[in-house]
């Protein structure tokens, strides 16, 4: 399990990396805000925060990364459905 979430940590880094590569040019889409780069880049390092939290058991600390990683990035699917997979486990765990 722990090593499935760290591949798939991985696989998730390079994808989001690769989004902030592929940015439209500013004629494409208007001046392109340096901030969006920046909420993007904190959601990948909360998200990776959390994914360590959740290998480590630590759910609570988890569940506050991925939140955070969803505030800065709402788009963020694995930081969702990882999200919905420790809410289940800290509810199965009550």
């Amino acid at each position: 399990m722990k090593i499935f979430l760290l591949i798939t940590l991985a696989f998730s880094i390079t994808f989001l990396t690769g989004c902030m590569s592929k940015q439209k040019t500013n004629a494409e889409i208007g001046q392109f805000k340096i901030t969006d780069t920046k909420k993007i880049a904190e959601s990948i390092s909360a998200y990776k925060d959390a994914a360590v939290s959740y290998a480590q058991e630590k759910l609570p600390e988890a569940k506050k990364a991925l939140e955070l990683a969803l505030k800065h990035n709402p788009d963020n699917e694995k930081a969702k459905e990882l999200l919905e997979r420790v809410k289940k486990e800290i509810n199965s765990a009550k």
